[in-house]
């Protein structure tokens, strides 16, 4: 056992199981052979092998773990800390992660509350509506911040019509999540909004991202030129998708 790039696969497939270190030996298999952790890593004076082992795999997914605080603050805000973590850790126990960056880590967390939550609800209750929107704003934010934007791209255009940007993403919720989403995330909120029909436009300038919410006319005018219904984008609305970054 003195191939190191055979124990390091082995530390990685026991320390990122989602059912655990000894579970994650158990169905480690290297070259076709399992290995058990006492063979791998010796206990210490205090510690046993699995007990050493332990700490890596706790540590691994309680960096998970922060970074869903990070990324979905809000909810967290909304959920308070014990809720949110019993939905992260059931998600990453469903959903472990298998992306090189932890970009990639959040983005199926929103289909899966909405099928947690409303699993066995014929009519879900308003806080569950609204946590399911905040969860599908901040993903959006997400990757319309990772994304592909129009920054690079103003310099090679070589045509004056206006394009849709490659970075507007278009959501619709039942909430006015963008008006409230800030004090969520600074944990400064007294009360959950009303419903009400939202329509918002996510965009990035300057690798900034903005939303704004739009009437409904003008996001299915929008959804249209996207779309390629419409061939050009309306002149009623050019000067402002242009100066709000939705066209280039």
């Amino acid at each position: 056992m003195s191939d190191l790039k055979q124990i390091q696969e082995w530390m990685v497939g026991v320390i990122t199981h989602p059912k655990g270190a000894v579970i994650g030996a158990e169905e480690t298999s290297i070259n076709d052979q399992h290995w058990n952790i006492q063979s791998v890593v010796s206990p210490s004076d205090t510690l046993t092998s699995e007990q050493r082992i332990g700490i890596y795999h706790n540590g691994y997914f309680a960096r998970l773990i922060e970074c869903f605080k990070v990324e979905y603050r809000g909810l967290l805000n909304a959920l308070g800390e014990k809720l949110f973590q019993h939905f992260a850790w059931n998600f990453l126990l469903e959903h472990p992660s298998t992306s090189y960056t932890l970009n990639d880590l959040g983005k199926l967390f929103p289909s899966f509350l909405e099928s947690t939550l409303l699993e066995n609800e014929s009519a879900p209750e308003s806080w569950q509506l609204f946590i399911l929107d905040v969860a599908k704003f901040e993903r959006t934010f997400t990757e319309v911040y990772n994304g592909e934007g129009h920054e690079t791209l103003l310099d090679t255009k070589s045509s004056n019509q206006l394009q849709t940007s490659p970075a507007i993403v278009m959501l619709d919720l039942k909430f006015p999540v963008a008006e409230c989403i800030g004090h969520f995330r600074e944990d400064n909120f007294t009360s959950f909004p009303e419903p009400m029909i939202s329509h918002y436009v996510f965009t990035r300038q300057n690798y900034m991202v903005k939303v704004y919410r739009l009437e409904d006319s003008e996001y299915q005018i929008l959804l249209d030129w996207k779309s390629g219904v419409l061939d050009s984008c309306p002149d009623t609305f050019r000067q402002k998708w242009k100066a709000i970054g939705v066209g280039y």
